[in-house]
């Protein structure tokens, strides 16, 4: 598969974040975010029908991604915003909605975040949407999954470098969190957006100190708070712990829990921030 597979499955960002990292030749150049050449797509589930739970949040998570981008200078006609609309028919418009847009040579995000089970069952993720990232005729292109069990929509682009770079927040047997308002906690929405759109602009997460935050010092970043936060806040309450149980999942026999997945094939870092 040439150059983009020579480096195998790498524990890179901390000791649970799994990636695939994608290898072109060397050099200084680097992937940005410009105003004219990125588009991004952001879909939240949170008012469900019968038979899921809400999630009502105000849609948190959405919209702190899409302030986060607004701050990274995307401009609002380069993003697509949904929320509450998330058949498999409104996730393969918006897929339509970035081919139509996006030139090949352009860098694409698509950002969605709902029930693990919605994905699977509603969505028919696996079925429709992997194959269409897949065909997304556009070079450079991020695809993050925010839900519970979200491995399993990504894990098959293992070793498939037209899926270009894919982040899932946990793996494919593990539940996410998002916390509501009436929990009492402190982060409401999901706990990785959360701390993913502040590390982005952290100049603690420079890891080499070149004034500059990739996605993978961010994604490093980000992993280490939010299972912090899991452990400290999530977990050491009972009920809520009793709920993982209840699910079939056991977060505190791991060391760390969750342990996202991050499979990179792009030939260059990609740079979120730049505070040179």
């Amino acid at each position: 598969m040439g150059n983009l597979l020579k480096k195998s499955l790498l524990l890179l960002l901390s000791a649970s974040l799994i990636v695939m990292t994608g290898c072109g030749e060397i050099d200084d150049d680097t992937v940005r975010i410009k105003r004219n050449n990125t588009w991004v797509v952001i879909m939240e589930m949170g008012d469900y029908p019968d038979g899921y739970q809400d999630t009502i949040t105000d849609f948190a998570s959405a919209k702190r991604m899409q302030k986060m981008f607004m701050k990274m200078g995307v401009e609002d006609d380069h993003m697509r915003v949904v929320l509450n609309e998330m058949q498999s028919s409104d996730v393969q418009d918006s897929l339509k909605w970035l081919g139509e847009n996006a030139d090949k040579d352009d860098l694409v995000f698509f950002y969605a975040t709902a029930h693990g089970g919605w994905l699977e069952r509603e969505v028919q993720w696996e079925t429709f949407v992997s194959p269409e990232w897949l065909e997304l005729d556009v070079r450079d292109k991020v695809l993050m999954v925010d839900s519970c069990d979200a491995g399993r929509f990504i894990e098959d682009f293992a070793e498939v470098p037209e899926a270009g770079m894919a982040f899932s927040v946990t793996s494919a047997d593990e539940l996410s969190w998002k916390g509501l308002e009436e929990e009492g906690l402190p982060i409401i929405g999901s706990v990785w957006s959360h701390y993913f759109v502040e590390t982005v602009f952290d100049e603690t997460s420079d890891a080499n100190g070149d004034k500059l935050i990739t996605m993978e010092e961010a994604l490093s970043h980000t992993d280490l708070q939010v299972k912090e936060y899991m452990r400290n806040e999530v977990f050491v309450v009972e009920e809520f712990l009793e709920m993982y149980h209840d699910l079939g999942a056991y977060p505190l026999k791991s060391e760390a829990y969750p342990n996202p997945l991050f499979y990179n094939y792009f030939e260059k870092d990609l740079v979120l921030y730049d505070m040179n």
